[in-house]
Formats: C-alpha cells, sequence, structure tokens
C-alpha cells in the first residue's frame, strides 16, 4: 500500500509509490491473462507511455461506449476486489500527483512538471475509457448527507456556510458506482 504524510496541510505522496502501486496493479491483472498478453511493469517515462499504449489495444478502451453497461467486464461487482483496489489506488495516486504537479496558487502546471503533467493526464483518460471518474470535492459546499468520510471540521474565517477545504482521498467511482468514498476536511464558519 502506498504512503503518504502531511506536509504543510497537505497530503503528499512520492513518485516511486505511484509507480509501485501501477505494478501493483499490474501485477493482479497479469495473473488473469495469458503469457502472451501480459503487461511490462513501469520504471521510466517510456515504458508508462508504452503501457498506455497497449491498455489502447484493450477492446474496451478502443470505445467503451460501444460496450452494452450490463456486460460483465463492466460490473465491478463481478471483477474480483483486488482489481477493484488497485484501479482505485491507481486513481487516487494520480490525482495526487497531478496535484502536486499543479501551483496551488494559479492553477497552472509547475515549469518543471509540463513534460510529465500530459502522461498523468493521459492516465486520467485511459481510467475514462473504462468508466473510473476521479472527484475532488474541495472547494464545494458540504451537506451532511454527502456519501463522504470526513476527517475534520475546521473553523475557518470568511465562510458562511460549511465547504470542503481539502480532500485527503478523492472520490472514485466506476460506472457511477462508489469504489472509493471520499476522505474531506470541512471547513466550518468561526462562531462569533
Amino acid at each position: 500500500m502506498a504512503k503518504f504524510k502531511r506536509k504543510n496541510g497537505e497530503t503528499t505522496l512520492s513518485g516511486r509509490n505511484t509507480v509501485e502501486t501501477i505494478n501493483d496493479l499490474l501485477r493482479v491483472i497479469n495473473a488473469s491473462l495469458p503469457q502472451s498478453s501480459r503487461l511490462s511493469a513501469v520504471s521510466t517515462p517510456k515504458d508508462l507511455f508504452d503501457l498506455r499504449q497497449r491498455i489502447k489495444e484493450f477492446p474496451l478502451s478502443k470505445d467503451a461506449s460501444s460496450v452494452k453497461r450490463d456486460t460483465a467486464v463492466n460490473k465491478y461487482e463481478e471483477v474480483p476486489k483486488p482489481i477493484v483496489q488497485a484501479l482505485s489506488n491507481i486513481a487516487t495516486n494520480a490525482w495526487r500527483a497531478r496535484k502536486k504537479m499543479v501551483d496551488a496558487d494559479n492553477g497552472e502546471t509547475k515549469e518543471e512538471m509540463k513534460r510529465v503533467y500530459r502522461h498523468i493526464e493521459d492516465q486520467f483518460d485511459s481510467l475514462e475509457q473504462i468508466g473510473i471518474k476521479v472527484r475532488d470535492l474541495r472547494g464545494c459546499p458540504y451537506d451532511a448527507g454527502m456519501k463522504l468520510k470526513v476527517i475534520s471540521f475546521e473553523p475557518q474565517p470568511g465562510l458562511s456556510k460549511d465547504e470542503i477545504i481539502e480532500t485527503i482521498k478523492p472520490t472514485v467511482t466506476w460506472h457511477g458506482q462508489y469504489i472509493q468514498i471520499g476522505e474531506v476536511i470541512v471547513g466550518i464558519p468561526q462562531s462569533k
């Protein structure tokens, strides 16, 4: 399992742990594939690019919209739990990597990360092609009925209503069904 730590109030994850998570998923997937179709582990950006190209060759990745939702390959309940968990971990780690590559002040990609950033965006494209969506709810109003795990409620100046001020883990869905409940910190108005 990838390790993370908090730095300056933000959750961080190393690139090494992201690569290890991708390789863990590949081991799980390769166990169910014939020898000739197995995917290679990644250790460099070129390996990641090659993996993405191979994934595009799978029938589901070419045109996910043409696959009927009721087929077994799309029903995550029928997919082994380790694969669902690995997909959730990949989505979360890609989200964390993207978050580290963007300047928090202006929302632009950091100059030194621009070449790598496109590979992370390609990961999100590949995940979306198989029906996985990652939602960061930071800045959204909070309602007690939301399907989220609230880590803490923290008084914040300038808030008039409850608002999600930090996402620790994003919400991940597969064809609209939750495979990971988001973990957040909620800001609440300061009492006068």
